[in-house]
């Protein structure tokens, strides 16, 4: 048996955390993609930029998966070397540093 991609573990982890608030961290299989270090951080950014664009920006709607796991994540396994967001309860300009940021580290 061929152990989970990224992909998979990411999946699973969005529909066990999907009505949480927060607390991501203590799931074990937040866990494993933490410890997968850096060589998590493309795929979860290009995640990020392919599940959302100017217009899901612009329109305000809720989504069906989690961006703020996926920021969570980024930001435990990046810590200080992530963009800099001062502004930390909106989605939108947070968003937009992530993808700004990930842009200029050339990951999507």
């Amino acid at each position: 048996m061929t152990p989970p991609t990224l992909d998979e573990k990411l999946a699973r982890l969005e529909e066990e955390t999907r009505f949480l608030s927060g607390g991501y961290q203590r799931n074990p299989l937040f866990q494993e993609i933490v410890a997968l270090g850096d060589a998590a951080v493309p795929r979860l950014l290009q995640r990020l930029a392919e599940e959302t664009n100017e217009s899901f920006i612009a329109s305000g709607l809720e989504c069906t998966w989690s961006p703020w796991l996926l920021f969570q994540l980024l930001r435990t396994i990046l810590g200080d070397r992530g963009p800099v967001i001062a502004e930390a309860d909106r989605l939108d300009p947070i968003l937009r540093l992530w993808l700004d940021w990930a842009r200029e580290h050339g990951c999507v």
